[in-house]
């Protein structure tokens, strides 16, 4: 199937604040994934940014991009709607910051200000917490949870430089609320969670929001008129010592708010997802419509597409079983699941898309690569549906003849929007992975994992978390001499050291605190747990990489202490 996606040459409009191109991670389970603010998500490099750390191998990345698509009418029959690939740096269809209550940007100077992406991670969610219900008082202001981007936020203005808009309504951050009266106040016990109205407490080890929109990016071509939507993303992970699912699983939850003054109807919401597992020239997608998930998996049983090493120059799952990559829509069943074919200038091209047509109008069809124009043939809106785990099914890897660089649109619908009216979009994207199984297995394992979603599971699952460090033995991965700071003094105390083992850590090296068992062995006072670089429990050359990793970084108990410190006055005559 030939594909063509390309950026219009329309597109050359700017309009407020588009945002920028920095991608801020999620990097506190087994995947780290990239997102910017402006509402595009898993673009890192070329390669992509939804990477798996493999023993013994660099990061490799499974998906390379992904935008969202929108599109409905207004009770004048106008079709409205942003849909965005690749986006070219500075043009696209979104832009950063919130939207007023009747759809109109801020100025700059506002705007601006929402071009990142707001992080907490859940040592500091339980730090806060354990200060104030302690004895209803805090010790400690944490700028994580003080500066957190949720509504009646009185410190917003100390933390990030303006105060929170306040005319376009309660929708921001989410955050458990202590007093129940509407208002962010972490001075009173309030801290960011992601479902306020859970009664049990789970706290993620990680969350990230930001907030977009589009109109203050829109570059639309004629005929198209912008839907004035605002756009929230809450993207989070759980690390568990029992629960290997979530540990390769990245949530999201898109909050839709119309800010236009009319209604909006017949509303689609989907995903444009490129799909790289590894190399990206070999690969094939496909879904489950009563599992309400999309995925996408490698041709055969060994990425590469020469040999077993990618022609396009790309980290590739060499001499491994690749693994499999979904997602999941957790509290909308998936509407349409289809490649699009073309980024066509006619209007309704990308609509159709979105209800699992061609973007010609033509159904798709259960049969070859979907696109046959014969009406004798039943229609479907799941492109490539069939069981993978049986040969005879319309699977991609059962109809057609190799693999090639996959795109994907999966899309759910959500009907009609009034002014001011807020609806939620929660999804799971899963990393099946393991490397003791086959390629059958792991295909099988794929199904399992996306079951256990189905079943209610993401909502209520068991999680034992790791111990959480809260104190200022942290080790903090590469600072080997535990002075807050990694540079090249380190080296004298990883050299003493090295050889020595201990209990191992969490397995994760990202620049955090991490709580680590004392070793038996010591440098200078400095237990032998700190030059444990990769928390294998042993030292060695390994944990030299992670100290180029973050060489120069510093924490924040870090003091910084003069080279040249005064001394008594050298007079020369």
């Amino acid at each position: 199937m030939a594909l063509l996606l390309f950026m219009p040459s329309w597109l050359n409009a700017q309009y407020g604040c588009p945002g920028s191109f920095t991608p801020y991670f999620l990097d506190a389970n087994h995947i780290k994934a990239a997102f910017f603010p402006r509402g595009n998500k898993f673009i890192a490099d070329s390669a992509g940014g939804f990477y798996y750390s493999f023993p013994g191998q660099a990061n490799i990345s499974t998906i390379k991009a992904s935008s969202p698509w929108i599109g409905g009418f207004d009770d004048a029959g106008n079709f409205k709607a942003s849909f965005e690939s690749n986006p070219l740096q500075e043009l696209g269809n979104y832009g950063v910051g919130p939207l007023t209550s009747i759809g109109t940007p801020y100025p700059d100077s506002v705007c601006n200000h929402f071009d990142k992406v707001w992080t907490v991670y859940g040592e500091d969610i339980r730090q806060h917490y354990n200060d104030f219900f302690d004895d209803f008082k805090l010790q400690d202001t944490i700028p994580s949870i003080f500066g957190w981007p949720a509504a009646g936020n009185k410190y917003f203005r100390r933390f990030n430089g303006l105060d929170l808009p306040s005319d376009n309504g309660p929708y921001y951050a989410p955050f458990s609320d202590n007093n129940d009266n509407g208002k962010y106040e972490p001075d009173l016990g309030d801290f960011p969670i992601p479902f306020p109205t859970r009664s049990d407490l789970i706290i993620p080890d990680q969350m990230m929001w930001m907030v977009f929109n589009n109109i203050t990016g829109s570059s639309l071509p004629p005929g198209f008129r912008a839907m004035r939507f605002e756009f929230q993303l809450l993207a989070y992970v759980f690390y568990c010592q029992d629960n290997e699912v979530l540990n390769n699983t990245v949530f999201n939850r898109y909050t839709l708010i119309s800010r236009a003054v009319t209604p909006i109807d017949s509303v689609f919401f989907g995903l444009w997802t490129d799909f790289n597992v590894g190399c990206p020239s070999d690969d094939f997608i496909g879904c489950d419509s009563l599992l309400n998930t999309a995925f996408a998996y490698n041709a055969d049983e060994m990425d590469g597409d020469s040999g077993f090493v990618c022609s396009d120059e790309v980290p590739g799952f060499e001499n491994q079983v690749p693994p499999l990559v979904s997602m999941t829509w957790l509290n909308e069943p998936m509407y349409s699941f289809i490649e699009p074919d073309t980024m066509a200038r006619e209007i309704l091209s990308n609509y159709r898309l979105l209800n699992g047509q061609w973007s010609d109008g033509t159904a798709v069809r259960p049969e070859g690569d979907g696109y046959d124009e014969d009406p004798g043939l039943p229609s479907t809106r799941y492109l490539f549906s069939g069981d993978l785990r049986d040969t005879a099914s319309w699977a991609a890897m059962n109809v057609l003849e190799s693999g090639y660089d996959v795109q994907s649109l999966s899309a759910v619908s959500m009907g009609r929007f009034n002014p001011g009216v807020a609806k939620y979009v929660d999804l799971a994207y899963t990393l099946h992975y393991d490397p003791a199984a086959d390629y059958a297995d792991q295909i099988k394992n794929m199904y399992e994992d996306i079951e256990w979603f189905n079943n209610g599971h993401w909502w209520s699952f068991p999680c034992a978390q790791f111990e959480v460090c809260l104190d200022h033995d942290c080790v903090w991965p590469g600072d080997f001499d535990h002075n807050g700071r990694v540079d090249h003094e380190d080296y004298l105390a990883w050299s003493v050291l090295y050889g020595q083992v201990g209990a191992r850590r969490n397995g994760l090296t990202t620049w955090r605190g991490f709580y680590g068992e004392d070793w038996s062995s010591a440098f200078n006072e400095i237990n032998g747990k700190h030059a444990d670089g990769n928390g294998d429990g042993q030292v060695n050359e390994l944990d030299l990489g992670i100290h180029r990793t973050h060489n120069l970084k510093v924490n924040p108990d870090y003091v910084p202490s003069s080279e040249y410190p005064e001394g008594h006055t050298l007079i020369v005559s």
